[in-house]
């Protein structure tokens, strides 16, 4: 029956050949995959040669040491760059701790980093992420991460962020590699006595966050137990979020170059506070 239907009906075939064709390219477009990321040319046996599973290696910490990690977002060592900007570049601010506090310069991008959340996975886990789709929200399922290490190591483990944990999953995935105690952007929202006028991915700004978690970080410095804390900013992102702390601070965010500027002295002036 169904040969008889496909010999009288020819078109059949290609219908159903151009219905799968369309069903794969949005499954591609709703997965995220990293295509060029996976099409990079340069070839690497980094992981080869370096790479080593945490949760085998046998690490210590005969001295430890508190740590307050931010990751700041689309913010380029380019940017620095007097020819291009002028004097003192986009981020004179981050420049100075660069150059007055210990500094990596000899770094190189791999692939599979090209994103926030496969950089988050990447700077935690040390492994590539290039495939995010629905079913793979939850990352990186099983690998141990930085969080695990610290715990075992007799850390306290924090991330403070100003997007919603909810966003690709970031807070399943911080839990999972270690990070017991997390503020994300929806709960930073729920602290803040003033108003907020921008809401990044259902949180907070930059300058929201900072003010929302001086108090909080505080008390983590002063209580007995070492510390690791991450935080990430927003601001930069693509979507260009203009807030009333910058023009407060006389950036008008006409442009892009305008909202770095700012994100250069509220994050500069969050570490002065420390």
């Amino acid at each position: 029956m169904v040969c008889y239907f496909f010999r009288k009906y020819k078109y059949v075939p290609l219908v159903i050949y151009l219905l799968l064709f369309v069903l794969m390219v949005f499954r591609l477009c709703v997965a995220d995959v990293q295509l060029g990321s996976l099409a990079a040319d340069d070839k690497s046996r980094f992981y080869e040669k370096y790479y080593v599973a945490p949760e085998t290696a046998q690490i210590t910490f005969p001295e430890k040491r508190n740590v307050l990690m931010i990751v700041l977002e689309s913010i380029e060592k380019q940017y620095a760059d007097e020819t291009l900007f002028g004097q003192g570049g986009l981020i004179p601010n981050i420049t100075k701790l660069e150059q007055d506090n210990v500094s990596f310069v000899n770094y190189h991008a791999l692939s599979g980093f090209s994103f926030t959340i496969a950089a988050i996975v990447g700077m935690t886990t040390g492994l590539p992420l290039y495939y995010t789709g629905p079913r793979v929200k939850e990352k990186m399922l099983g690998a141990t991460g930085l969080g695990n290490v610290l715990l075992k190591n007799g850390y306290q483990t924090w991330a403070l962020f100003p997007a919603s944990g909810k966003f690709s999953l970031k807070e399943n995935f911080l839990r999972r590699i270690g990070f017991q105690n997390i503020y994300d952007g929806e709960r930073f929202r729920s602290m803040l006595r003033s108003r907020y006028d921008a809401n990044p991915f259902d949180g907070v700004d930059d300058a929201s966050l900072f003010e929302a978690s001086k108090p909080l970080i505080s008390r983590i410095i002063h209580s007995e137990m070492p510390y690791f804390i991450f935080m990430e900013t927003i601001n930069t992102h693509l979507k260009e979020y203009k807030t009333r702390a910058c023009r407060n601070m006389g950036f008008e965010q006409e442009t892009q170059a305008d909202i770095v500027k700012c994100e250069d002295k509220i994050v500069y002036d969050f570490i002065s506070c420390f």
